[in-house]
């Protein structure tokens, strides 16, 4: 549903005037609905958390081995990523503006230009750091922050696997310090953080959650929903006051971070977890990658194209999920079990070579 999240963030902010209704509960908690801001940190946790699992089981848990696991995250990641730059290479030449002046100014920042140069296409095809990910996907930068935390991502699960939980809240409490203060090119390893540790206490988590009344449940959902969308209207306000953009946006980039670790955790409730895991929950979830990296290109023909909005947003609808499902079937999954296979059979020849080092 976050990835859903982002694609109504994204139609709503092309409106040139944004309904008067819509305006009205834009700074309570219904604005969950469309927070893609939020969802992208929920993203970022989600990760952290999924990737883990495998490596922080109590039985049986992966060895972790580094290049395996950055083959794997390659794989998961860049064929997808590939596929949907070229597709929205494709749509940029049927962008013709014909209903440019009925989309807000920031939607016309976007597909403006006429030409790349070398090191802009370089930069994209490559997933680097610098890359202006404005220019065909915007979506897309978080992708560089996913590609970046695949290298440190082996040496956190080490870390998180030694540590007691005291000390897990140490060391995140220390990734959220050097986010907010210092900011670095790996400002999102505190979420990273926050779902690596939530995947090695699940079973605590999950025994703890169970227990609660539904009067705590509703009381943890609560501060999970306020922390997952608490940047309006204060974010505007904090800005006003100490005039620092970027620390206030860190900050609640971090509030965000602990919202939606809150509720992950909520999730693990089995009255909720019954809920999201039928047919449809499932089917989201699967394609949810692809909704997050098709939605861009396809809502800005639609705005494009279509004078109405409400049939702009049935057809970004329709053709996101659509496109999103063939995607998966024919590109993330075969990808993803070519990415198992490299990666297994290199760690097979890892481990032979130790044998004979070891002989």
């Amino acid at each position: 549903m976050a990835a859903i999240s982002v694609l109504l963030g994204h139609f709503i902010g092309m409106q040139p005037v944004i309904p008067r209704w819509m305006e009205q509960i834009s700074n309570s908690p219904m604005h969950i609905l469309w927070d893609g801001a939020a969802a992208v940190n929920l993203f970022f946790v989600l990760s952290g958390f999924c990737v883990a699992l495998p490596y922080m089981r109590k039985k049986n848990p992966r060895s972790i081995e580094y290049l395996p696991f950055l083959i794997r995250r390659v794989f998961r990641l860049y064929p997808a990523y590939a596929v949907a730059l070229l597709l929205c290479l494709v749509a940029k030449f049927f962008y013709i503006c014909p209903n440019l002046d009925g989309i807000s100014a920031w939607g016309r920042e976007f597909w403006q230009w006429q030409s790349l140069a070398y090191s802009q296409w370089l930069a994209l095809a490559g997933m680097i750091y610098h890359a202006d990910t404005k220019l065909l996907d915007p979506p897309t930068w978080s992708l560089v922050v996913e590609m970046k935390m695949a290298f440190i991502l082996p040496i956190m699960f080490l870390v998180y696997r030694r540590l007691a939980i005291f000390f897990q809240f140490v060391l995140t409490f220390f990734l959220l310090l050097i986010m907010l203060i210092y900011g670095s090119s790996l400002n999102y390893a505190c979420h990273f953080g926050l779902g690596i540790m939530i995947a090695k206490e699940r079973d605590f988590i999950a025994d703890k959650v169970a227990d609660l009344s539904k009067r705590q449940l509703s009381i943890l959902l609560l501060a999970g929903i306020f922390f997952y969308t608490c940047r309006w209207p204060w974010k505007e306000m904090l800005i006003g006051w100490i005039g620092i953009s970027y620390s206030v946006n860190m900050l609640f980039e971090i509030l965000n971070g602990l919202g939606s670790a809150l509720l992950i955790m909520i999730f693990f409730h089995p009255s909720i977890a019954n809920r999201l895991s039928n047919s449809l929950g499932c089917f989201l979830g699967e394609i949810s990658y692809s909704i997050y990296l098709l939605h861009f290109p396809i809502l800005l023909l639609c705005v494009s194209y279509l004078q109405n909005w409400y049939i702009s947003f049935v057809v970004l609808l329709s053709v996101s999920i659509v496109s999103s499902w063939l995607m998966f079937r024919f590109v993330e999954k075969p990808m993803i079990g070519i990415g198992r296979k490299v990666s297994e059979l290199v760690e097979i020849k890892w481990m032979q070579k130790l044998n004979n080092v070891v002989r």
